[in-house]
């Protein structure tokens, strides 16, 4: 009779525990291993993705199967992923609102393994900002300063995303456009400007090859996490860059293939212009009168000039020229020509015929000034 009580109670008691046994052998079928060692730098207010995978005890991925996996952070937030049942692996993004040493814990709400607690060091990270980054995709070889590509960068840290002033150390890759020459190279210095925590990219060409040409930027400073920051440069044959001012004191520059052809509002009877020659970089470009013819297509197709006796040019620096013109009419094209196969910038004759503007005369309003004295 004590064998057979004894005998029940056992029965029944495994009849309870049955659950808990299977769930307690299913557990030792699989454990989650971080794919990153505990401390890892990760970037405060940066996206980043992290993974983790799911092993079965002999250590291969467990495959064949998809878990779902809860992720807690410490900074804040839970979310539930799924394994690629291909490899295990469970991708997932981090994105830290604060700095120090943090944990991530991953739990299977299935209790397909037991819980794994990791560690991430998480510190600010230091990223390059370029200025004006839409006015220098296009850039032009520099035969005088041999700054063919010149970008003014910031560093800039994300945690308070406020400026670092004197990084400790830049890192600029360049690739080179497809196609290029074989022994096509770019060497590159990083410099510090007037301003500052501005600093200058500036990039040499040694054969200067045209083409598109791809940068990442990279500033180091303290245990900051390094961001790379990419940036791709359209490089272009040297340009001659004309800046016409109006007497009425107007001015427009003209920078070949980017601005050509543009136009300006000058007043009526404007009696000359001036116009300066430089490079890309505003180096400045000697030019001299007799080399150089001045245009002025009028709205009735009639075209004043220089060499047609129309227009009087003077020169007034060794870069600078006036011509002498009244604009009366509705609208102007204003156009110049090289008598001499081009402008020199170092070894390369650059033409003019893509520096002409068009100019519309308006008029000057009331003018309480004029109105008293006249």
């Amino acid at each position: 009779m004590k064998i057979k009580v004894l005998l029940i109670l056992l029965t029944t008691l495994l009849l309870i525990l049955s659950p808990f046994s299977i769930r307690l052998v299913y557990a030792y079928d699989y454990y989650i291993q971080a794919d990153f060692a505990d401390y890892t730098p990760i970037p405060v207010n940066i996206e980043s993705t992290l993974s983790a995978t799911i092993k079965r005890t002999d250590g291969q991925p467990a495959t064949g199967t998809q878990f779902a996996v809860e992720i807690t952070f410490q900074w804040g937030g839970r979310q539930t992923f799924y394994s690629d049942s291909s490899t295990g692996k469970v991708l997932f993004k981090v994105k830290p609102t604060y700095s120090g040493v943090q944990t991530i814990t991953f739990k299977s709400p299935e209790g397909a393994f037991a819980d794994l607690t990791a560690y991430v060091k998480c510190v600010p990270g230091i990223i390059v900002e370029i200025l004006e980054p839409d006015k220098n995709k296009v850039q032009f070889i520099d035969p005088l300063s041999g700054k063919d590509i010149l970008l003014p960068v910031r560093a800039k840290e994300t945690a308070a995303w406020s400026y670092v002033s004197v990084p400790s150390r830049w890192e600029v890759s360049v690739t080179v456009p497809s196609g290029s020459p074989s022994g096509t190279a770019v060497t590159w210095t990083v410099s510090p400007t007037s301003t500052t925590g501005v600093y200058e990219v500036s990039c040499n060409i040694n054969n200067d090859y045209l083409g598109r040409y791809a940068l990442t930027i990279k500033a180091y400073y303290s245990d900051y996490y390094t961001l790379p920051t990419d940036f791709t440069v359209d490089v272009r044959s040297p340009v001659v860059v004309t800046k016409y001012s109006f007497q009425t004191g107007e001015s427009l520059t003209i920078i070949p293939g980017v601005n050509t052809g543009q136009s300006v509002d000058v007043k009526p009877g404007c009696g000359y212009f001036d116009i300066e020659f430089t490079d890309a970089r505003g180096n400045p470009i000697n030019v001299a009168v007799a080399s150089i013819d001045v245009e002025i297509e009028s709205p009735s197709g009639v075209k004043f000039s220089r060499t047609n006796g129309y227009v009087k040019v003077e020169q007034l620096t060794g870069n600078k020229i006036r011509a002498y013109f009244t604009l009366v009419e509705s609208w102007y094209i204003i156009r110049l020509k090289s008598l001499a196969g081009g402008v020199a910038i170092g070894t390369y004759f650059v033409p003019l015929d893509q520096n002409y503007i068009k100019v519309a005369t308006v008029s000057r309003g009331f003018n309480i000034w004029d109105f008293i004295t006249n």
